[in-house]
């Protein structure tokens, strides 16, 4: 959310916000390729488990760990999907939109 310049404080506490975020500025669908691409891995509950933002040339933003002082990464993508994938989680493409 922040990458997209959401000012999310609070958001952390609760996946709702996140959620709002994605039906209102995001539209279903992307190319993990393409700048601006939100990647979202659920749980078989259908909660946001993880989320990274491609930022283009193949490489994406992301925060690997849940932990307040944990930095954030610019990793490679396929190693961002390959490392966040878990048996009975999905992945989901969104588009930011505006």
């Amino acid at each position: 959310m922040e990458a997209a310049g959401t000012n999310n404080g609070g958001a952390c506490e609760s996946v709702e916000p996140f959620n709002q975020w994605l039906s209102a500025k995001c539209r279903n669908g992307g190319d993990p390729n393409n700048a601006g691409t939100v990647l979202v891995w659920r749980d078989r509950d259908g909660v946001p488990v993880h989320a990274a933002v491609a930022i283009g040339d193949g490489w994406a933003l992301e925060k690997p760990s849940q932990e307040w002082h944990s930095p954030h990464a610019i990793a490679a993508i396929r190693d961002v999907v390959h490392s966040a994938r878990l048996p009975g989680q999905w992945l989901e493409k969104h588009t930011v939109s505006g």
